[in-house]
């Protein structure tokens, strides 16, 4: 599942016009989970197992197709 959460609030969100999105979104205009999460840059993807293990922090650009089917293969054997 994938769940996008923006620290502007749902109005600034959705004045975005050249943006559609396709997920759920949530915001997070107090910064909570991205301070919880270290969050130090924009945009930033945190993969997590159904466990609620981080198997993956960082930029969506270095995930990739090949990693993130062996994120996913590691998680279904544990």
């Amino acid at each position: 599942m994938v769940v996008g959460l923006s620290a502007e609030s749902f109005a600034e969100v959705a004045a975005f016009s050249e943006v559609k999105i396709e997920f759920p979104l949530a915001t997070d205009t107090k910064r909570t989970l991205a301070s919880l999460a270290n969050v130090t840059s924009v945009p930033q993807v945190l993969l997590v197992d159904a466990k609620g293990v981080v198997r993956y922090q960082g930029h969506p650009a270095a995930l990739g197709t090949e990693k993130l089917r062996k994120l996913l293969a590691s998680e279904s054997k544990d």
